[in-house]
C-alpha cells in the first residue's frame, strides 16, 4: 500500500514541476494601444417564411424645380401708304400678357419681354384708319413686324359764306342834303377865270363827291386807303389804270380800286367833264 502512495508521488511532480517552469505572458507595454481579439460577427438572422414574399422598398421620386420659359418680343416699325414713319400711332397688345404704347418719331415700338404664344395687336391714331392684325410669338426670338396703316379720308367741310365786309368807319364829319345842276355847274366852272377843274359837290363821313372839268391831262394818282369811280358827263378821253387803257365818252364810266395808279387824257377840243365819287378819304369840311 504504501509502494502505490509513493508511486503516486513520483509521477505527479514532474508534472508540477514543467507547471511551474513555464513562463507567464508579457504583461502589454504601456502606451501602446491595445488589440481587442477579434470578435466573431453574428451570422445574419434569417427572418421566417410567411405565406407572401415581402415587398421591396421603393425609392423616393426627386423634386426639381423647373426651367422658366424663354421669353419672347416684338419689334414694330410702322408706316404709312408711302412709306414714311407714323409717330404717335397707339399700339394695343392682348393675349398671354397685355401691353400698350406709342410709335416714337420713326414709327417705332419695342415690346420685350413676352411670354410666347398668339397676341393681338390694334392701331389707332389720328389720321389713320384703325387696323388689327395677329402675331405668334415664339419662345426666346424676337419677331419683327411692319404696318403700314391707311390713312383717313379728311372730312369734308362745307364752305362757309364769307361774311359781309363792315361798312368803313366813318372818319369824317357828317355832310349835309345837297342837290342841283351838273350841267350848270360845270358851264360855270369851264367859263371862269382861272378855269375850276375840281367842283366839291358833296363831303359826308370818308365819301366825297366832286365836279372834276379838265381841259389838260391829269397827273398820274394813287390812293392807298380810297376807291374812285368816275362818270363822263361829256367829253372825250382815255383813262389808264395801271398797263390797260380803255376810250371814254358821254355816258362812260370808270371804277379805280385803292391802291392802283391811274392816268386821265383829254381828247379833242372840248373839256372832260367827269362826276368823281371818293370813297375812304375822309372829309375835312363837311358840306
Amino acid at each position: 500500500m504504501r509502494y502505490l502512495l509513493l508511486l503516486s508521488f513520483l509521477l505527479a511532480t514532474p508534472t508540477a514541476s514543467v507547471a511551474q517552469s513555464t513562463p507567464a505572458p508579457a504583461p502589454p507595454k504601456t502606451g501602446a494601444p491595445q488589440q481587442s481579439p477579434p470578435t466573431t460577427a453574428a451570422p445574419p438572422q434569417t427572418p421566417p417564411r410567411t405565406g407572401a414574399p415581402a415587398t421591396p422598398a421603393q425609392p423616393r421620386p426627386r423634386t426639381t424645380t423647373p426651367a422658366p420659359a424663354a421669353r419672347s418680343g416684338m419689334t414694330l416699325n410702322v408706316l404709312n401708304p408711302s412709306g414714311s414713319p407714323l409717330e404717335g400711332i397707339h399700339v394695343q397688345v392682348t393675349g398671354p400678357m397685355e401691353r400698350m404704347g406709342e410709335t416714337n418719331s420713326a414709327g417705332q415700338m419695342n415690346f420685350p419681354g413676352l411670354p410666347a404664344g398668339t397676341y393681338r395687336l390694334r392701331f389707332t391714331g389720328d389720321g389713320v384708319i384703325a387696323f388689327e392684325r395677329e402675331a405668334v410669338l415664339q419662345a426666346g426670338k424676337v419677331t419683327p413686324l411692319q404696318v403700314t396703316l391707311s390713312l383717313a379720308e379728311a372730312k369734308k367741310e362745307e364752305p362757309k359764306a364769307a361774311p359781309a365786309p363792315p361798312p368803313p368807319p366813318l372818319v369824317g364829319p357828317v355832310g349835309s342834303p345837297q342837290w342841283g345842276s351838273l350841267t350848270e355847274l360845270a358851264k360855270r366852272a369851264a367859263q371862269s377865270k382861272p378855269v375850276r377843274h375840281e367842283v366839291v359837290l358833296a363831303c359826308s363821313g370818308n365819301s366825297r363827291s366832286m365836279l372834276q372839268v379838265l381841259t389838260e391831262d391829269q397827273a398820274q394818282r394813287v390812293y392807298d386807303d380810297a376807291d374812285s369811280t368816275y362818270y363822263v358827263l361829256d367829253g372825250q378821253g382815255v383813262v389808264k389804270i395801271g398797263e390797260r387803257a380803255g376810250d371814254v365818252s358821254t355816258g362812260s364810266f370808270v371804277s379805280v380800286p385803292r391802291g392802283m395808279s391811274y392816268t386821265v387824257t383829254r381828247r379833242g377840243n372840248k373839256p372832260l367833264v367827269m362826276l368823281w365819287v371818293l370813297n375812304g378819304a375822309r372829309c375835312e369840311e363837311a358840306r
